[in-house]
Order: C-alpha cells, then structure tokens, then sequence
C-alpha cells in the first residue's frame, strides 16, 4: 500500500512539473519541430546565465547565507544542464527530422511520378 501511494505521488508531482516549471514548459517547445533551430541560441544564452546565478547563491552560502539556497543552486544547476543537453542534443535530433521528412517527400515523388 505504501508503495502505491509513492509512485502516485510521484507521479503527480511529475505531472506537476512538466505541465506548470517554466523550465519544462519551455524545454517542451524546443523539442518540437519549429523549436529545433531555437535551441542552441537557448541553450547559449541560460546555461551560462543559470550557472552564474548558482555561482552566486553559493557564494552567498559560503558567506553564511540561508540554507535554503543550496536548493536554488541545485535547481539552477539542474537547469543548465537540461538546456545544455537540449543544445547538444537538438543538431542530430534536427537532422533526423529533416531526413525523414527528405524520405517523406522522396517516396511520394516517386509514388506520384509512377502512377502518372
């Protein structure tokens, strides 16, 4: 019973996040087929602006500041490396999106130019 009940919480504190964490939402957008080519400038501009803000909650840490900001570096970490990835990733993601749409429009040019 215990059991069930976590993986149901679980489940909807994920739920939770893909649908309302702006980070989630936006991350979401770039891995559509129109949001490819925005991933990189994405990618260049808040990885190094995430990192920076986690640089200086742990600075602010280290100069005896709130705990509570050890989870803001964390969350701001975390996103950096989500977006990092995201630009990594979105070059060969895009790429095959493009050679299958190339495929697509090749297999019915051919289907076409045969039946004419």
């Amino acid at each position: 019973m215990l059991l069930v009940l976590s993986v149901c919480f679980a489940a909807t504190i994920h739920y939770y996040l893909q649908a309302f964490a702006p980070t989630n939402i936006l991350l979401r957008r770039l891995r559509t087929r129109g949001g490819f080519k925005w991933a990189i400038p994405a990618a260049v501009l808040l990885v190094p602006g995430y990192l920076f803000a986690a640089a200086i909650a742990t600075s602010v840490l280290d100069d005896g500041g709130p705990g509570w900001l050890n989870l803001v570096a964390f969350t701001c970490t975390w996103n950096a490396i989500k977006f990092a990835w995201m630009g990594v990733l979105s070059v060969p993601l895009l790429a095959r999106v493009l050679v299958r749409e190339r495929r697509v429009v090749h297999y019915y040019d051919l289907k076409g130019a045969a039946i004419s």
